[in-house]
């Protein structure tokens, strides 16, 4: 049995591959390389960590691997609720930077890569979390060894670089750190070639005695030099002390207790990354890639969680507040009155907004009280609407205001087409109740697709990156109409990116971009309403929550609420009709989750709320919103 004090424990961590930084199943080619051709002496023991792997099958197969060599492995799952939580957050950078144009068309440079990478952070360190594995390694093997040697999976010891590790270890008794360069392969069929040149500029690996006290930065994320910051600390030199990092958040932890006390020797080889040349060219062009590399895992992983049947067939509108009381048969009465006599013949947004209302208000109806004479009815509206060589509209859309900024017409044009979410959910009761043919779906699917063509061919890419509520309803639309369609990598694009525009839309405190406009209060608060439109279909989706982001700078949407509602006497419009003012600040004071970020602030705002039945459907709500809200219960929507 080998003794503690000469024991070494040579831990790697086994992550998931990120293109284009790795190959595809690099991890399994490398870690089958390392098992059947590395040779270790007695008193070193090889251990591996799993580190939040999260497509089973690849997991599967490295712990399959790894039992059929009889290794030791720990494993760190990926958890899935815990990362769900996290979403893209700008807070904190300068403001010559736009991080929508930044996440749509691709860093430019190293700051914006850089800026790119503090955008992906929590996602980051939620999806990976490299240093805390690490220091998990060390945790796991400081109480049986003298020395732990956390290294990267795709490390490979060779013998006479194990034999020189040892020397300098026997040669160096008052270090409590060991700083082994590292000789990156390009080609695994070289690295046991004894005549093979070893370039032993890279990055070193990092091994630390029993009683060493420093441990890894658990802030910094993969990218971001987590293991560059701690050599800095310990006083190593080299070129990481050059390297670029954010001046935006802390860096340096300044409590090193145990600067210089390291020893440097030895080398380790740093297995094939599978990478083509262009990305393996320089440090500065694997750097970059990395960072892109990150987010694609990011999205895929979004994308893989986001249930696609799930966004299709939920009601992502009224999925929460279908089951609560109306206002006795207010309901009933409003669905008897439908009719599609009033917008079947016409064209335009204002008639798509008539007609979303009615075809929810029968679909609702059905919903709740079960009267099959509704659903009917709501399948003819969509026939008339959709189908019917007759009567059907054409789904072309006239969105001038999209690009030519046209503030009097914004209302009128985009909260109309913005009823597009609503009106899917009517859809959703539709299918459920089989009251149309599949024939029939496929129309409507096909009249859909057309829609978002037309759409995002009169909005273009200014959309993309637009600081306006232009921006916030092409989300709400675009997003909403490919859940339906089916579309999850869309549906999660437009979410993810959600966080982004808001961040470009609120000032700090709450202040909206809004307050430059002509109308100032009346744009503010349809902003506002439409905000909370796209922050009930991200949570909904579970893509997304914005009523938790903004936290850091305050730009949060609670803030945003309290700023308009402290204020709203300063404003000229507000004096003109302050009853109706005062009906929308209500409206949407009792529309905000308890769950919501920031929500303490909103004791300064909470009073005795009106009914606010005459909440116009122009400025941006829901239809039936006014009735489906409970009046007693300020967040009546909100998900505990």
């Amino acid at each position: 049995m080998v003794e503690t004090n000469s024991k070494i424990i040579l831990c790697r961590i086994l992550g998931s591959d990120l293109p284009p930084r790795h190959h595809k199943r690099q991890t399994f080619a490398n870690l089958k390389f390392i098992l059947e051709r590395e040779t270790i002496c007695k008193i070193v023991e090889r251990r591996w960590i799993l580190n939040r792997i999260w497509e089973p099958e690849a997991e599967e197969e490295l712990l399959d691997l790894l039992s059929r060599h009889n290794q030791i492995v720990h494993r760190i799952p990926f958890d899935r609720e815990f990362y769900v939580r996290h979403f893209l957050d700008p807070s904190g950078l300068p403001r010559r930077f736009n991080p929508l144009s930044i996440i749509q068309k691709g860093p430019k440079n190293i700051p914006e890569v850089i800026a790119f990478e503090w955008i992906y952070r929590h996602k980051n360190l939620a999806a990976i979390a490299l240093n805390s594995a690490r220091n998990e390694a060390i945790r796991l093997g400081v109480s049986e060894a003298r020395w732990v040697l956390p290294f990267d999976g795709n490390t490979f010891l060779r013998e006479d670089g194990l034999a020189e590790l040892l020397e300098v270890i026997r040669t160096n008794p008052e270090a409590k750190y060991l700083v082994i360069p590292m000789v990156r392969f390009f080609d695994n069929s070289t690295v046991l070639d004894p005549k093979t040149n070893l370039d032993k500029s890279d990055e070193p690996q990092i091994g630390f005695r029993a009683d060493a006290s420093e441990r890894f930065n658990e802030k910094l994320r993969y990218g971001n030099m987590p293991k560059a910051e701690l050599l800095i600390r310990l006083g190593v030199p080299g070129p990481w002390h050059e390297w670029p990092r954010t001046r935006w958040e802390p860096f340096l932890d300044t409590r090193v207790r145990e600067k210089n006390m390291f020893a440097i020797g030895s080398w380790i080889a740093r297995l094939s990354t599978g990478a083509d040349a262009k990305v393996e060219a320089s440090t500065v062009n694997r750097f970059g890639n990395r960072i892109l590399a990150i987010a694609n895992y990011c999205d895929s992983i979004d994308i893989a969680l986001s249930n696609g049947k799930c966004l299709q067939s939920s009601l992502l509108c009224y999925g929460e507040t279908v089951a609560l009381d109306f206002d006795n048969d207010a309901l009933r009465r409003l669905a008897a009155s439908a009719s599609k006599d009033s917008w079947s013949a016409e064209s335009g947004s204002s008639s798509f907004r008539h007609f979303v209302t009615d075809i929810v208000t029968l679909a609702l109806a059905y919903r709740h009280y079960g009267e099959r004479y509704n659903i009917e009815q709501a399948a003819d509206c969509a026939r008339a609407w959709f189908l019917n060589s007759q009567t059907r509209v054409e789904p072309n859309v006239d969105l001038p205001v999209i690009m030519e900024g046209c503030e009097e017409d914004i209302n009128s044009t985009l909260a109309d087409y913005a009823t597009v979410w609503p009106m899917l959910d009517a859809l959703r009761i539709l299918q459920a109740a089989s009251a149309m043919t599949n024939s029939e779906l496929q129309g409507i699917a096909n009249w859909l697709h057309q829609f978002q063509d037309s759409w995002l061919k009169a909005a273009g890419q200014q959309a993309e990156t637009e600081r306006s509520i232009k921006g916030v309803i092409h989300d709400l639309v675009i997003g909403s109409v490919s859940a339906y369609l089916g579309d999850v990598s869309t549906t999660v694009r437009m979410l993810n990116r959600s966080p982004l525009r808001l961040h470009n839309c609120i000032e700090p405190f709450g202040a909206p971009t809004e307050l430059s406009r002509k109308q100032p209060l009346h744009q503010s608060l349809f902003s506002l309403q439409q905000w909370f439109n796209l922050a009930f279909f991200g949570r909904a989706s579970g893509v997304v929550d914005l009523w938790r982001c903004g936290e850091l700078d305050r730009k949060s949407l609670v803030w945003a609420l309290r700023f308009i509602s402290t204020h709203r006497a300063f404003f000229s419009e507000y004096h003109t009709n302050p009853e109706a003012f005062d009906r929308r600040i209500d409206f949407l004071v009792r529309l905000v989750p308890q769950s919501a970020v920031h929500y303490e602030v909103m004791s300064d705002i909470l009073r005795l709320h009106s009914s606010c039945r005459s909440i116009d459907p122009a400025n941006g709500v829901p239809p039936l919103w006014d009735l489906l809200i409970a009046v007693d219960r300020p967040s009546a929507r909100a998900v505990a």
